[in-house]
């Protein structure tokens, strides 16, 4: 069995998956005070039970991009991993400074779950950091290279 032709319903699966995310996302987002520690908190909490979907999208869509060969594709796919890997690398520094103020307002009976959540989240930031600037690099190689030189015609063959 050929498996081209169930391609497109892979890419559609996961645009839905990742489109789905983001709506609920943002139906959550106006109740969040994200001005707060706490708020971002929740709003990480929020995130980090989701990440299964959007991990799943990506994979179908980088599987059906790697199978097609889309030049196009893979390099959109490559900078957007390279990209997404540097801010969720960047943005662990200010996790832990988020996370270290907020450590003070964590009543005493939930110290334990709070370090849980803060080494899940970190163990998620450096993960898929890591992950999506190794995958990026991954993607980008395969994109066939633009020639910056004419190849030389070897002439009629005798």
């Amino acid at each position: 069995m050929n498996p081209r032709p169930l391609l497109p319903l892979a890419v559609v699966s996961g645009l839905f998956l990742l489109l789905y995310r983001v709506l609920d996302l943002s139906v959550a987002w106006p109740d969040l005070d994200v001005a707060t520690p706490a708020g971002r908190a929740r709003l990480i909490a929020l995130t980090v039970s989701r990440i299964p979907a959007p991990l799943l999208a990506d994979f179908l869509l980088i599987g059906t991009t790697v199978s097609l060969g889309h030049p196009g594709g893979l390099r959109l796919l490559g900078k957007a991993h390279l990209a997404g890997g540097l801010i969720l690398l960047a943005l662990t520094p200010v996790f832990l400074i988020d996370s270290g103020s907020l450590a003070p307002a964590v009543v005493a009976g939930e110290v334990s779950v709070f370090r849980m959540l803060v080494v899940r989240v970190l163990v998620l930031l450096l993960g898929l950091g890591i992950g999506g600037i190794l995958t990026g690099r991954l993607l980008l190689s395969l994109t066939p290279q633009t020639a910056s030189h004419k190849p030389v015609d070897p002439g009629p063959k005798s």
